[in-house]
Protein backbone atom coordinates (compact mmCIF):
# COMPACT_ATOMS: atom_id res chain seq x y z
CA UNK A 1 0.00 0.00 0.00
CA UNK A 2 2.49 1.97 1.32
CA UNK A 3 4.91 1.46 -2.19
CA UNK A 4 1.24 2.60 -4.09
CA UNK A 5 1.01 5.65 -2.84
CA UNK A 6 4.62 6.35 -3.26
CA UNK A 7 4.77 5.34 -6.78
CA UNK A 8 1.42 8.11 -7.10
CA UNK A 9 3.15 10.67 -5.70
CA UNK A 10 6.14 10.11 -7.96
CA UNK A 11 3.92 10.40 -11.02
CA UNK A 12 2.06 13.26 -9.71
CA UNK A 13 5.38 15.07 -9.34
CA UNK A 14 6.56 13.89 -12.48
CA UNK A 15 3.50 15.42 -14.39
CA UNK A 16 4.03 18.86 -12.29
CA UNK A 17 7.05 19.21 -13.79
CA UNK A 18 6.41 18.57 -17.00
CA UNK A 19 3.28 20.84 -16.64
CA UNK A 20 5.29 23.40 -15.80
CA UNK A 21 7.56 23.15 -18.76
CA UNK A 22 5.18 22.86 -21.37
CA UNK A 23 2.89 25.42 -20.04
CA UNK A 24 5.68 27.86 -20.20
CA UNK A 25 6.62 26.82 -23.71
CA UNK A 26 2.72 27.24 -24.73
CA UNK A 27 2.78 30.60 -23.42
CA UNK A 28 6.33 31.82 -25.49
CA UNK A 29 6.09 29.70 -28.44
CA UNK A 30 2.48 27.89 -28.92
CA UNK A 31 0.47 31.74 -28.57
CA UNK A 32 0.58 32.97 -32.71
CA UNK A 33 -1.49 29.20 -33.35
CA UNK A 34 -3.85 30.33 -30.40
CA UNK A 35 -4.80 33.33 -32.53
CA UNK A 36 -6.90 31.31 -34.20
CA UNK A 37 -9.77 30.71 -31.89
CA UNK A 38 -11.69 33.72 -30.66
CA UNK A 39 -10.87 35.18 -27.26
CA UNK A 40 -14.48 34.58 -26.60
CA UNK A 41 -14.12 30.98 -26.92
CA UNK A 42 -10.62 31.02 -24.63
CA UNK A 43 -13.29 32.81 -21.97
CA UNK A 44 -16.06 29.77 -22.98
CA UNK A 45 -13.02 26.54 -22.16
CA UNK A 46 -12.18 28.91 -18.43
CA UNK A 47 -15.29 28.57 -17.68
CA UNK A 48 -16.08 25.18 -18.79
CA UNK A 49 -12.86 24.07 -16.38
CA UNK A 50 -13.84 25.80 -13.55
CA UNK A 51 -17.65 24.51 -13.64
CA UNK A 52 -16.27 20.73 -14.50
CA UNK A 53 -14.50 21.16 -11.20
CA UNK A 54 -17.39 22.44 -9.26
CA UNK A 55 -19.49 19.82 -10.59
CA UNK A 56 -16.72 16.79 -9.59
CA UNK A 57 -16.68 18.64 -5.86
CA UNK A 58 -20.46 18.40 -5.77
CA UNK A 59 -20.81 14.60 -6.91
CA UNK A 60 -18.15 13.68 -4.43
CA UNK A 61 -19.21 15.09 -1.26
CA UNK A 62 -23.17 15.78 -2.00
CA UNK A 63 -22.80 19.14 -0.58
CA UNK A 64 -22.67 22.49 -2.24
CA UNK A 65 -20.20 24.82 0.30
CA UNK A 66 -19.76 27.78 -1.38
CA UNK A 67 -16.95 28.78 0.72
CA UNK A 68 -15.24 26.09 -0.32
CA UNK A 69 -11.95 26.30 -2.07
CA UNK A 70 -13.46 24.84 -5.21
CA UNK A 71 -16.29 26.62 -5.48
CA UNK A 72 -16.30 30.86 -4.33
CA UNK A 73 -12.41 31.50 -5.12
CA UNK A 74 -12.31 30.15 -8.63
CA UNK A 75 -16.08 31.73 -9.51
CA UNK A 76 -14.54 35.13 -8.56
CA UNK A 77 -11.53 34.48 -10.11
CA UNK A 78 -13.42 33.52 -13.59
CA UNK A 79 -15.26 36.62 -12.73
CA UNK A 80 -11.92 39.15 -13.24
CA UNK A 81 -9.90 37.04 -15.21
CA UNK A 82 -12.78 35.90 -17.40
CA UNK A 83 -15.87 38.31 -17.88
CA UNK A 84 -13.66 41.46 -16.70
CA UNK A 85 -11.93 40.42 -20.12
CA UNK A 86 -14.59 40.59 -22.29
CA UNK A 87 -14.52 44.75 -22.33
CA UNK A 88 -10.67 44.58 -23.56
CA UNK A 89 -11.75 42.32 -25.83
CA UNK A 90 -13.42 44.91 -27.64
CA UNK A 91 -11.59 48.51 -26.80
CA UNK A 92 -8.10 46.05 -27.84
CA UNK A 93 -5.73 47.51 -24.98
CA UNK A 94 -4.39 44.65 -23.58
CA UNK A 95 -3.86 40.82 -25.04
CA UNK A 96 -6.84 39.02 -23.45
CA UNK A 97 -5.35 36.17 -25.30
CA UNK A 98 -2.41 35.53 -23.42
CA UNK A 99 -4.27 37.34 -20.37
CA UNK A 100 -7.09 34.43 -20.15
CA UNK A 101 -4.71 31.56 -21.05
CA UNK A 102 -2.12 32.31 -18.24
CA UNK A 103 -5.21 32.91 -15.90
CA UNK A 104 -6.46 29.27 -17.50
CA UNK A 105 -2.96 27.74 -15.90
CA UNK A 106 -3.02 29.72 -13.24
CA UNK A 107 -6.02 27.99 -12.28
CA UNK A 108 -5.22 24.63 -13.20
CA UNK A 109 -2.13 24.88 -11.17
CA UNK A 110 -4.22 25.56 -8.03
CA UNK A 111 -6.02 22.51 -8.90
CA UNK A 112 -3.23 20.69 -9.05
CA UNK A 113 -2.09 22.12 -5.63
CA UNK A 114 -5.64 21.36 -3.92
CA UNK A 115 -4.94 17.38 -4.89
CA UNK A 116 -1.88 17.77 -2.46
CA UNK A 117 -3.33 16.04 1.15
CA UNK A 118 -0.82 17.18 3.27
CA UNK A 119 -1.07 15.00 7.09
CA UNK A 120 -0.40 15.43 10.61
CA UNK A 121 -1.75 18.79 10.35
CA UNK A 122 -2.20 20.38 14.64
CA UNK A 123 -3.95 23.71 14.51
CA UNK A 124 -5.14 23.79 17.88
CA UNK A 125 -5.56 21.81 20.55
CA UNK A 126 -8.51 22.20 22.27
CA UNK A 127 -12.09 22.37 20.54
CA UNK A 128 -13.61 25.39 22.09
CA UNK A 129 -12.28 28.83 23.55
CA UNK A 130 -12.77 29.85 27.00
CA UNK A 131 -15.57 32.26 27.24
CA UNK A 132 -13.87 33.91 30.01
CA UNK A 133 -10.10 34.88 28.42
CA UNK A 134 -11.69 35.48 24.84
CA UNK A 135 -13.92 38.50 26.61
CA UNK A 136 -10.80 39.49 29.02
CA UNK A 137 -8.77 39.70 25.53
CA UNK A 138 -11.68 41.58 23.34
CA UNK A 139 -11.54 44.51 26.50
CA UNK A 140 -7.73 44.47 25.70
CA UNK A 141 -8.06 44.90 22.07
CA UNK A 142 -10.83 47.47 22.08
CA UNK A 143 -8.32 49.37 24.21
CA UNK A 144 -5.30 49.48 22.44
CA UNK A 145 -7.64 49.75 18.90
CA UNK A 146 -9.84 52.94 20.39
CA UNK A 147 -6.58 54.56 21.70
CA UNK A 148 -4.97 54.31 18.81
CA UNK A 149 -7.99 55.38 16.74
CA UNK A 150 -7.85 58.64 19.26
CA UNK A 151 -4.02 59.38 18.70
CA UNK A 152 -4.12 59.40 14.92
CA UNK A 153 -7.02 61.63 15.10
CA UNK A 154 -5.05 63.68 17.28
CA UNK A 155 -2.27 63.69 14.77
CA UNK A 156 -4.17 63.90 11.70
CA UNK A 157 -7.08 66.35 12.79
CA UNK A 158 -10.05 64.21 11.24
CA UNK A 159 -10.22 61.24 9.58
CA UNK A 160 -10.44 59.91 6.15
CA UNK A 161 -13.79 59.54 5.59
CA UNK A 162 -14.94 63.05 6.54
CA UNK A 163 -12.13 64.59 3.69
CA UNK A 164 -13.79 65.91 0.85
CA UNK A 165 -11.06 64.71 -2.05
CA UNK A 166 -11.48 60.76 -0.11
CA UNK A 167 -9.30 58.98 -2.61
CA UNK A 168 -6.57 61.81 -2.68
CA UNK A 169 -6.22 62.67 0.48
CA UNK A 170 -6.46 59.82 2.77
CA UNK A 171 -3.46 58.27 1.29
CA UNK A 172 -1.63 61.89 2.93
CA UNK A 173 -3.74 62.09 6.28
CA UNK A 174 -2.69 58.54 7.01
CA UNK A 175 0.76 59.22 6.80
CA UNK A 176 0.63 62.49 8.79
CA UNK A 177 -1.75 60.73 11.35
CA UNK A 178 0.42 57.78 11.46
CA UNK A 179 0.10 54.65 9.27
CA UNK A 180 0.86 52.61 12.84
CA UNK A 181 -1.76 53.99 14.38
CA UNK A 182 -3.95 53.01 11.88
CA UNK A 183 -3.15 49.76 11.82
CA UNK A 184 -3.65 49.70 15.95
CA UNK A 185 -7.40 50.55 15.20
CA UNK A 186 -8.02 48.37 12.64
CA UNK A 187 -7.73 45.84 15.45
CA UNK A 188 -10.82 46.61 16.60
CA UNK A 189 -12.47 43.94 14.51
CA UNK A 190 -10.69 41.02 16.39
CA UNK A 191 -12.77 42.32 19.11
CA UNK A 192 -16.52 41.53 16.99
CA UNK A 193 -14.72 38.79 15.49
CA UNK A 194 -14.11 37.08 18.72
CA UNK A 195 -17.42 37.98 20.34
CA UNK A 196 -19.11 36.55 17.73
CA UNK A 197 -17.58 32.71 18.07
CA UNK A 198 -18.30 32.68 21.01
CA UNK A 199 -21.35 33.47 20.70
CA UNK A 200 -21.85 30.66 18.47
CA UNK A 201 -19.70 28.39 19.94
CA UNK A 202 -21.97 28.98 23.60
CA UNK A 203 -25.39 26.55 23.73
CA UNK A 204 -26.97 29.70 25.49
CA UNK A 205 -27.37 32.13 23.38
CA UNK A 206 -28.99 34.83 24.69
CA UNK A 207 -26.32 35.86 27.11
CA UNK A 208 -22.53 35.97 26.84
CA UNK A 209 -21.90 33.80 30.36
CA UNK A 210 -19.04 35.69 31.61
CA UNK A 211 -18.86 36.96 35.15
CA UNK A 212 -16.60 39.87 35.82
CA UNK A 213 -17.16 41.48 39.37
CA UNK A 214 -20.32 39.00 39.85
CA UNK A 215 -21.90 40.33 37.21
CA UNK A 216 -23.15 38.99 34.20
CA UNK A 217 -22.19 40.94 31.01
CA UNK A 218 -25.39 40.97 28.09
CA UNK A 219 -23.64 38.78 25.26
CA UNK A 220 -26.25 40.49 22.30
CA UNK A 221 -25.85 43.62 23.83
CA UNK A 222 -21.92 43.71 24.05
CA UNK A 223 -21.94 41.86 20.61
CA UNK A 224 -24.05 45.08 19.11
CA UNK A 225 -21.21 47.13 21.03
CA UNK A 226 -17.90 45.71 19.35
CA UNK A 227 -19.80 45.70 16.32
CA UNK A 228 -20.35 48.92 16.34
CA UNK A 229 -17.11 50.36 17.54
CA UNK A 230 -15.16 47.98 14.98
CA UNK A 231 -17.52 49.03 11.55
CA UNK A 232 -17.59 52.96 12.55
CA UNK A 233 -13.60 52.79 12.87
CA UNK A 234 -12.76 50.56 9.80
CA UNK A 235 -15.12 52.68 7.82
CA UNK A 236 -13.42 55.96 9.03
CA UNK A 237 -10.25 54.90 6.85
CA UNK A 238 -12.08 55.06 3.42
CA UNK A 239 -10.49 51.98 2.49
CA UNK A 240 -13.18 49.68 1.07
CA UNK A 241 -10.47 46.71 1.59
CA UNK A 242 -11.73 47.71 5.90
CA UNK A 243 -15.13 47.40 5.01
CA UNK A 244 -14.75 44.18 2.97
CA UNK A 245 -12.72 42.39 5.80
CA UNK A 246 -15.35 43.39 8.87
CA UNK A 247 -18.02 41.56 6.75
CA UNK A 248 -16.98 38.80 4.52
CA UNK A 249 -14.55 37.16 7.36
CA UNK A 250 -17.35 36.63 9.83
CA UNK A 251 -19.62 35.84 7.08
CA UNK A 252 -17.65 33.11 6.29
CA UNK A 253 -17.23 32.12 10.17
CA UNK A 254 -20.95 32.22 10.73
CA UNK A 255 -21.96 29.93 7.79
CA UNK A 256 -19.51 26.91 8.64
CA UNK A 257 -20.08 27.37 12.54
CA UNK A 258 -24.27 27.18 11.27
CA UNK A 259 -23.48 24.47 8.52
CA UNK A 260 -25.71 26.27 6.10
CA UNK A 261 -25.54 24.24 3.17
CA UNK A 262 -28.87 24.65 2.84
CA UNK A 263 -29.43 27.49 2.58
CA UNK A 264 -26.30 28.34 0.09
CA UNK A 265 -28.60 31.12 -1.90
CA UNK A 266 -28.99 33.94 1.09
CA UNK A 267 -25.17 33.92 1.19
CA UNK A 268 -24.92 34.57 -2.77
CA UNK A 269 -27.52 37.03 -2.10
CA UNK A 270 -25.35 38.53 0.67
CA UNK A 271 -21.99 38.36 -1.39
CA UNK A 272 -23.81 39.91 -3.78
CA UNK A 273 -25.50 42.83 -2.14
CA UNK A 274 -21.65 43.09 -0.31
CA UNK A 275 -19.65 43.51 -3.46
CA UNK A 276 -22.40 45.81 -4.92
CA UNK A 277 -21.92 48.01 -1.45
CA UNK A 278 -18.51 48.17 -2.02
CA UNK A 279 -18.70 49.48 -5.62
CA UNK A 280 -21.14 51.67 -4.31
CA UNK A 281 -18.99 52.99 -1.27
CA UNK A 282 -15.68 53.39 -4.19
CA UNK A 283 -18.61 55.42 -6.29
CA UNK A 284 -19.19 57.83 -3.47
CA UNK A 285 -15.12 58.10 -2.53
CA UNK A 286 -15.12 60.09 -6.29
CA UNK A 287 -17.21 63.19 -5.20
CA UNK A 288 -15.54 65.87 -3.46
CA UNK A 289 -12.12 65.59 -5.67
CA UNK A 290 -11.98 63.04 -8.49
CA UNK A 291 -13.36 65.22 -11.07
CA UNK A 292 -11.48 63.42 -13.58
CA UNK A 293 -13.14 60.53 -13.06
CA UNK A 294 -16.72 61.79 -12.60
CA UNK A 295 -16.23 63.99 -15.83
CA UNK A 296 -15.98 60.60 -17.76
CA UNK A 297 -18.83 59.09 -16.10
CA UNK A 298 -20.76 62.06 -17.16
CA UNK A 299 -19.57 61.32 -20.45
CA UNK A 300 -21.28 58.04 -20.94
CA UNK A 301 -24.41 57.98 -18.70
CA UNK A 302 -26.68 61.68 -18.34
CA UNK A 303 -27.99 60.50 -14.67
CA UNK A 304 -26.35 59.98 -11.00
CA UNK A 305 -27.26 56.25 -11.31
CA UNK A 306 -26.31 55.48 -14.39
CA UNK A 307 -23.22 56.77 -13.82
CA UNK A 308 -23.03 54.77 -10.84
CA UNK A 309 -23.88 51.59 -13.07
CA UNK A 310 -21.16 52.68 -15.55
CA UNK A 311 -19.03 52.87 -12.85
CA UNK A 312 -19.56 49.24 -11.53
CA UNK A 313 -19.03 47.94 -15.05
CA UNK A 314 -15.94 49.56 -14.97
CA UNK A 315 -14.84 48.17 -11.99
CA UNK A 316 -15.32 44.88 -12.79
CA UNK A 317 -12.89 45.03 -15.78
CA UNK A 318 -10.79 47.07 -13.78
CA UNK A 319 -8.76 44.16 -12.46
CA UNK A 320 -8.35 42.31 -15.57
CA UNK A 321 -6.96 45.86 -17.01
CA UNK A 322 -4.41 46.12 -14.29
CA UNK A 323 -3.06 42.39 -15.03
CA UNK A 324 -2.80 43.52 -18.78
CA UNK A 325 -0.73 46.18 -17.71
CA UNK A 326 1.77 44.37 -15.63
CA UNK A 327 1.48 41.81 -18.52
CA UNK A 328 2.33 44.83 -20.52
CA UNK A 329 4.88 46.23 -18.83
CA UNK A 330 7.08 43.58 -17.23
CA UNK A 331 10.30 43.22 -17.95
CA UNK A 332 10.42 45.47 -20.65
CA UNK A 333 9.53 48.77 -18.42
CA UNK A 334 9.62 47.13 -15.20
CA UNK A 335 12.38 44.79 -13.69
CA UNK A 336 11.19 41.51 -12.28
CA UNK A 337 11.42 41.84 -8.60
CA UNK A 338 12.61 38.43 -7.56
CA UNK A 339 11.25 38.31 -4.65
CA UNK A 340 10.96 41.70 -3.41
CA UNK A 341 7.42 41.80 -3.46
CA UNK A 342 6.94 40.85 0.02
CA UNK A 343 10.01 42.41 1.30
CA UNK A 344 8.18 45.87 -0.07
CA UNK A 345 5.33 45.05 1.42
CA UNK A 346 6.43 44.44 4.58
CA UNK A 347 8.41 47.88 4.74
CA UNK A 348 5.68 49.82 4.55
CA UNK A 349 4.61 49.19 7.97
CA UNK A 350 7.36 51.13 8.81
CA UNK A 351 8.27 54.77 10.45
CA UNK A 352 7.89 57.43 7.06
CA UNK A 353 6.87 56.96 3.72
CA UNK A 354 7.47 54.23 1.88
CA UNK A 355 6.09 52.78 -1.69
CA UNK A 356 4.02 49.75 -2.04
CA UNK A 357 3.73 47.44 -4.73
CA UNK A 358 0.50 49.21 -6.36
CA UNK A 359 2.12 52.41 -5.78
CA UNK A 360 5.85 51.48 -7.01
CA UNK A 361 3.73 50.22 -10.24
CA UNK A 362 1.73 53.82 -10.89
CA UNK A 363 5.28 55.71 -10.44
CA UNK A 364 7.23 53.21 -12.77
CA UNK A 365 5.09 53.55 -15.51
CA UNK A 366 4.38 57.70 -14.73
CA UNK A 367 0.59 57.40 -13.57
CA UNK A 368 -1.32 60.42 -12.71
CA UNK A 369 -4.53 59.35 -11.24
CA UNK A 370 -5.90 60.15 -7.82
CA UNK A 371 -5.46 57.65 -4.80
CA UNK A 372 -2.56 54.96 -4.05
CA UNK A 373 -1.54 52.58 -6.13
CA UNK A 374 -3.33 49.89 -8.84
CA UNK A 375 -4.13 46.50 -7.38
CA UNK A 376 -1.99 44.08 -9.50
CA UNK A 377 -4.70 40.97 -8.65
CA UNK A 378 -3.23 37.74 -7.37
CA UNK A 379 -1.91 36.60 -10.56
CA UNK A 380 0.00 40.47 -11.57
CA UNK A 381 1.91 40.55 -8.70
CA UNK A 382 3.27 36.99 -9.09
CA UNK A 383 4.21 37.51 -12.67
CA UNK A 384 5.76 40.84 -11.21
CA UNK A 385 7.93 39.56 -9.16
CA UNK A 386 9.08 36.38 -11.17
CA UNK A 387 7.46 36.26 -14.39
CA UNK A 388 5.30 32.78 -15.31
CA UNK A 389 7.38 30.58 -13.04
CA UNK A 390 6.28 32.40 -10.17
CA UNK A 391 2.50 32.54 -11.25
CA UNK A 392 2.57 28.59 -11.32
CA UNK A 393 4.32 27.70 -7.75
CA UNK A 394 2.17 30.50 -6.39
CA UNK A 395 -1.15 29.21 -7.56
CA UNK A 396 0.37 25.44 -7.26
CA UNK A 397 1.20 26.50 -3.52
CA UNK A 398 -1.59 28.58 -2.85
CA UNK A 399 -4.03 25.46 -3.72
CA UNK A 400 -1.81 23.15 -1.13
CA UNK A 401 -2.72 25.89 1.39
CA UNK A 402 -6.49 26.52 1.07
CA UNK A 403 -7.40 23.00 0.38
CA UNK A 404 -5.39 21.23 3.35
CA UNK A 405 -6.56 23.94 5.99
CA UNK A 406 -10.37 23.19 4.48
CA UNK A 407 -9.80 19.33 4.78
CA UNK A 408 -8.45 19.89 8.46
CA UNK A 409 -11.78 22.40 9.68
CA UNK A 410 -14.11 19.98 7.99
CA UNK A 411 -12.55 16.93 9.96
CA UNK A 412 -12.60 18.84 13.12
CA UNK A 413 -14.74 21.64 12.96
CA UNK A 414 -12.59 23.17 16.26
CA UNK A 415 -13.07 27.04 16.46
CA UNK A 416 -9.09 27.80 15.54
CA UNK A 417 -9.24 25.25 12.43
CA UNK A 418 -12.87 27.39 11.16
CA UNK A 419 -11.32 30.83 12.05
CA UNK A 420 -8.11 29.57 10.28
CA UNK A 421 -10.11 28.62 7.53
CA UNK A 422 -12.63 31.59 6.88
CA UNK A 423 -9.64 33.87 6.89
CA UNK A 424 -7.42 31.87 4.17
CA UNK A 425 -10.74 32.16 1.89
CA UNK A 426 -11.31 35.65 2.79
CA UNK A 427 -7.62 35.99 1.97
CA UNK A 428 -8.07 34.24 -1.60
CA UNK A 429 -11.11 36.14 -2.49
CA UNK A 430 -10.16 39.84 -1.47
CA UNK A 431 -6.34 38.83 -2.68
CA UNK A 432 -8.22 37.78 -6.20
CA UNK A 433 -8.64 41.73 -6.35
CA UNK A 434 -6.13 43.42 -5.02
CA UNK A 435 -3.30 40.93 -4.60
CA UNK A 436 -1.79 38.52 -1.19
CA UNK A 437 1.77 39.34 -1.57
CA UNK A 438 1.52 42.97 -1.95
CA UNK A 439 -0.81 43.95 0.69
CA UNK A 440 0.32 44.90 3.77
CA UNK A 441 -2.93 44.41 5.52
CA UNK A 442 -3.42 40.74 4.45
CA UNK A 443 0.08 39.82 6.29
CA UNK A 444 -1.03 41.56 9.39
CA UNK A 445 -4.59 40.50 10.08
CA UNK A 446 -3.00 36.48 9.44
CA UNK A 447 -0.35 37.55 12.08
CA UNK A 448 -3.33 38.48 14.28
CA UNK A 449 -5.80 35.48 13.53
CA UNK A 450 -2.92 32.81 14.57
CA UNK A 451 -1.90 35.00 17.25
CA UNK A 452 -5.50 35.25 18.79
CA UNK A 453 -5.56 31.16 18.04
CA UNK A 454 -2.35 30.68 19.94
CA UNK A 455 -3.32 32.63 23.02
CA UNK A 456 -6.82 31.25 22.96
CA UNK A 457 -5.49 27.65 22.69
CA UNK A 458 -2.73 27.74 24.58
CA UNK A 459 -5.03 29.17 27.47
CA UNK A 460 -2.02 31.86 28.24
CA UNK A 461 -4.63 34.28 29.92
CA UNK A 462 -6.35 31.42 31.79
CA UNK A 463 -4.37 32.52 35.17
CA UNK A 464 -5.30 35.93 34.85
CA UNK A 465 -8.48 35.41 34.42
CA UNK A 466 -8.75 33.13 37.35
CA UNK A 467 -7.00 35.54 39.86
Amino acid sequence: MQKHKLNKLIIFFIFYILSLFIFKVCIYNIMPLLSIFNDLYLIAIFIFIILIVIIKYYLEYKIFDIFSPWISFPLLYFAVYGIGAIRWIYEGYYPVDKMVIIAIGGIIFYYLGSLVKLRGWKIDKYNEWNSSEAYLLTVFILFISVTGFILFIINAGTVPLFLPDKLESRISLMDKGGHYLIYLARLSSFSFIITLVMYLVNRRRNVFRVIIGNRIINYKLYLLLTFSLSFLIMISTACRTDIFFIFIFPLIIYYYYKDDYNNVHKYLILLCILFIGLFVFGYYRLYGGNDEALNYLAQKADSPFKMLIRYIQIQIAVYSGNFGIILTSVPDIIPYMHGKCILTTLSTILPGKQLDVGEYIKYALKMNFKGGGINPTILGELYLDNGLVEIMIGMFIYGIIVSNAYRHMMEKKSTSSIIIYSYLCYVLLIGTLGGILSQLARWYYGFWVLAICFLLNKRILYKIVSE
